[in-house]
């Protein structure tokens, strides 16, 4: 665990700090445009490392700047980016509201590939918010945008999608969508990375098949060491806990 700790502030506080150069390069240049720029990707990276309230604070502040510029689709993109952040709270109506006007205003200015992922943003908050019907299908909206507008596939679709589909007991339907979904991070380095093979240990623990479970989840468990990626590395740790504890009592 110390060297997975390790390894995760290494990577952050990396991130971080390039983030936070930038930024003050852009405020001594008294370049608006960048310094929006700058906050929303130290907003993104605080964000990953479970740093919440400085999070919002940055992204709060980028929206602003880009209120005041009158930058529509920068605005959007903002308000998605904060959305996913207060989703992450827990607090999923406030989030809901923030993404669906990123979306109405992607909608006005007809930039079909970020309301693609607006929409994704959005049946996501309604996932995690216990809104499993409605998430899956927006989900199903999000899709037919993407492939209207010939856009890859994106695996976050189909992983948030097998997470539903678990949760509300489709257990074969949720193995495909999982199997999709690591196929797709497989071709491309997805940044989603080594959730597909959680959701595979997470349907195979509920159908108590805890041998199989343990394999996908101790496959997926370095790589989210190797990404830093902590939200992914503790919820597996906790899902090995409660294989091993089931293992034990066999």
């Amino acid at each position: 665990m110390e060297q997975a700790e390790i390894a995760f502030h290494s990577i952050y506080e990396q991130c971080q700090e390039w983030a936070e150069q930038s930024l003050a390069l852009y405020r001594t240049l008294d370049n608006p445009c960048r310094m929006a720029y700058a906050l929303d990707l130290l907003g993104n990276t605080l964000r990953s490392s479970g740093l919440f309230e400085r999070s919002k604070s940055a992204l709060e502040e980028g929206l602003a700047i880009r209120q005041a510029m009158g930058d529509a689709r920068g605005v959007a993109e903002s308000l998605q980016n904060l959305g996913g952040v207060i989703r992450l709270e827990g607090r999923f109506e406030a989030s809901e509201e923030a993404i669906r006007q990123s979306i109405a205003i992607l909608r006005e200015l007809e930039d079909r590939g970020l309301e693609a992922h607006g929409v994704t943003s959005l049946a996501s908050t309604y996932v995690q918010g216990g809104k499993y019907a409605e998430g899956l299908r927006i989900f199903e909206e999000a899709q037919e945008i993407r492939l209207d507008q010939g856009l890859p596939d994106d695996p976050v679709i189909s992983t948030v999608t097998s997470y539903a589909l678990m949760l509300s007991g489709q257990y074969q339907q949720a193995r495909t969508c999982a199997r999709q979904a690591l196929a797709i991070t497989t071709q491309t380095d997805s940044t989603v990375g080594g959730f597909p093979l959680m959701n595979l240990g997470r349907v195979a623990q509920a159908e108590e098949s805890y041998v199989e479970a343990q394999r996908y989840l101790l496959e997926g468990l370095p790589i989210f060491r190797a990404r830093g990626e902590m939200t992914g590395f503790g919820e597996t740790l906790a899902c090995l806990g409660y294989v091993a504890l089931r293992l034990h009592d066999l």
